[in-house]
């Protein structure tokens, strides 16, 4: 790969931004995959962590990316959050693979010029913000990282096993 520059500093190219979050939905999967063994009980139990309940911290992640890509689009922003469809495991499962297919077809269109445009949005409280489109692009496949620590111990209080999310995992298991 070859890494764009720009004045201050490189941007990373398209194809990144395409293994990067190829990796982000092999976690999103791995996670949910896990999460389904649980007991319902298990899965709406509040853990007291960011969203409380296992099934509302990955609400949450599906929301914010949808929300991202909204952006990404160009469309207004619209959050899914407390929407009552993802009220239900069995729905967030059926929905996210077809918002991960959205968010390949858009990585698929980015441009090393694009990339290094800024993207102008207003956030869901009404600021306005302009910001290098990569960056924002980067931010939103690393917002789960975060919520990943989180689900995996959430696994492991509701007696379930945890697997590695790791990004070296990841690259493991698609070499062997």
């Amino acid at each position: 790969m070859r890494w764009f520059c720009i004045v201050g500093g490189m941007i990373p190219p398209p194809e990144f931004f395409q293994h990067y979050f190829s990796y982000v939905i092999w976690g999103d999967l791995r996670q949910l995959e896990i999460v389904r063994q649980l007991p319902e009980s298990e899965i709406e139990r509040d853990r007291g962590f960011s969203f409380g309940s296992i099934r509302k911290v990955l609400a949450h992640e599906y929301a914010a990316q949808s929300v991202w890509l909204d952006r990404f689009e160009g469309m207004q922003a619209v959050w899914l959050g407390e929407d009552a469809k993802l009220g239900m495991l069995a729905k967030i499962a059926e929905l996210w693979p077809a918002l991960h297919e959205r968010g390949r077809r858009y990585m698929s269109t980015l441009t090393a010029e694009r990339l290094a445009s800024n993207l102008n949005y207003t956030n869901l409280r009404g600021d306005e913000f302009s910001l290098p489109l990569w960056e924002v692009i980067f931010h939103m496949c690393q917002h789960s990282y975060y919520h990943r620590g989180q689900l995996n111990s959430m696994i492991k209080m509701s007696g379930g096993k945890p697997k590695s999310v790791d990004y070296s995992t990841w690259v493991a298991e698609r070499s062997s």
